[in-house]
């Protein structure tokens, strides 16, 4: 394995969604995207409920018709929970993410996210089918 660099800020998004940043560079990858986003755009993301927009020409080729067909698609960015709990600070800024626990009863599945921003023991059980709807 080699280094390929030494960065002095990084923003991890989502898997596939990454910004690193030092003196000299900046680099920004976001899978599905082919317009360039700046770091500092990408950084946006970090506040709660903040979303970030773009559009993107894409190309659709038929092999079989012999054509390609080109539509202008709007490209959006947003931090998302339906895999893992988002943690905010106290200013709302995204610090990081934890995974969920889902408890299997007869009758429905929670998810047990732990309270670990509170000084209190209780877990919280949010109803599984109401949150991948």
């Amino acid at each position: 394995m080699r280094l390929e660099g030494k960065y002095n800020e990084a923003i991890y998004i989502a898997p596939k969604v990454y910004g690193l940043k030092n003196e000299n560079e900046e680099i920004v990858r976001i899978k599905g995207l082919k317009e360039p986003v700046s770091y500092e755009k990408l950084k946006t993301l970090l506040k709660k409920d903040s979303s970030l927009s773009i559009e993107q020409n894409k190309w659709y080729k038929n092999i079989i018709e012999g054509t390609i067909e080109t539509n202008d698609q709007l490209y959006t960015l947003t931090i998302t929970d339906k895999k893992r709990q988002v943690v905010y600070d106290e200013n709302d800024i995204f610090i990081e993410t934890l995974p969920y626990y889902i408890n299997q009863t007869d009758s429905e599945a929670t998810i047990e996210v732990d309270n670990f921003l509170t000084d209190s023991d209780e877990t919280t059980y949010v109803n599984f089918n109401e949150l991948i709807k």
